[in-house]
């Protein structure tokens, strides 16, 4: 059988969206990333960069919260945090909610690519190929500079694989992300992340 949805996910630096992009050419299928968001924000019926915002500040949110019912919401004003967000879409619930719908909503059209957002976490069933991406630390340093210079969004080696480690938990209760949870991992280090695509493709296929 030809699996209908390949979900990809990776460290940053690891190179996953490029493989994902070659695998997704390869197999004539749909590529998805940041329309996971803004069908997310279709379902809630907000703006976009509003729930994009609250996904990219959720450590900052998951801190707020703890003293949400000590405070009756009146400190959220004083930071300038819209109400609508914290009694509503910013609770991790309900974006995780929609986020999981939009996924299980794309996935469901078949013959697409999923990079990022927990898709291997959020899908299940034998049509779904699990992949993960990974390259040593000092390869995926140096990316990540590389694409900073490029306009991209900077930030540490730590601080990305920190937000990978909190979204993974706080989304879909995984305290150690392992091998085991994928069908699939590949390392970059050495190899191009495209050159990994036949490997994927012929893994979609068995």
């Amino acid at each position: 059988m030809t699996r209908s949805v390949i979900c990809v996910s990776h460290q940053a630096g690891a190179g996953g969206r490029e493989l994902a992009t070659a695998v997704a050419e390869s197999l004539g299928y749909r590529y998805v990333d940041e329309e996971v968001m803004a069908h997310a924000a279709e379902i809630e019926r907000v703006p976009v960069e509003e729930l994009v915002d609250v996904e990219r500040r959720k450590s900052f949110f998951s801190r707020l919260m703890i003293d949400f019912g000590r405070s009756g919401g009146a400190m959220y004003g004083a930071v300038g945090v819209p109400a609508e967000l914290v009694t509503g879409l910013a609770t991790p619930d309900r974006l995780r909610g929609a986020s999981r719908a939009a996924i299980e909503d794309i996935a469901s059209t078949g013959r697409v690519v999923i990079v990022s957002h927990a898709a291997s976490h959020a899908l299940v069933g034998d049509h779904v190929l699990r992949v993960l991406v990974v390259a040593p630390d000092d390869v995926r340093t140096a990316r990540i500079e590389d694409a900073a210079d490029e306009g991209h969004p900077a930030g540490s080696l730590a601080e990305h694989d920190a937000g990978r480690r909190d979204y993974l938990k706080r989304f879909y209760g995984i305290s150690h992300e392992s091998p085991e949870q994928y069908d699939l991992v590949v390392n970059t280090g050495r190899i191009a992340p495209a050159a990994f695509a036949p490997i994927v493709v012929d893994a979609a296929q068995l």
